[in-house]
């Protein structure tokens, strides 16, 4: 017999039951373990009696508001509607030697003003947005 030949194969009912030990087992793991731990179903009690089910719920945190902003509203309500404008922005396909394929955009806001709302008309699949803000050192926005 030479090394790393098998002459004879394993018969037809040892490759199932190898198949149904691996199914059994995997099916244990799955019901036992990770469903517990994952989805917080726990069908055989194995995640309770082990801690698993702990792990599936979310962080329970107590939210103490100040006086001052317990008395406001959750949401704002504007009295005039929001400025539109629309922009286009060609750019090349990506991998460009130019990099053309790239762009950032700077918007300078009104201190205190926080409405900014983007909606991108092209496939978010091909597009990456990165949202950020950083201090402005130069001259402030008139009002």
């Amino acid at each position: 017999m030479s090394e790393g030949h098998i002459e004879v194969a394993p018969s037809r009912k040892t490759l199932f039951t190898v198949l149904a030990g691996g199914l059994l087992v995997a099916t244990i793991i799955l019901v036992g373990a990770v469903l517990p731990a994952e989805f917080h179903i726990d069908p055989l009690g194995i995640g309770k009696a082990s801690g698993l089910l702990q792990m599936s719920r979310p962080a329970e945190t107590e939210v103490v508001l100040p006086a001052s902003a317990a008395s406001t509203a959750a949401a704002n309500f504007y009295t005039t509607a929001f400025r539109t404008d629309t922009v286009d922005i060609p750019l090349a396909a990506a991998g460009d030697a130019d990099h053309r394929d790239q762009l950032e955009w700077k918007v300078r806001m009104k201190a205190g003003d926080t409405r900014f709302v983007v909606s991108p008309d092209s496939d978010m699949f091909k597009s990456f947005f990165k949202y950020f803000s950083e201090p402005n050192q130069s001259a402030p926005v008139k009002k």
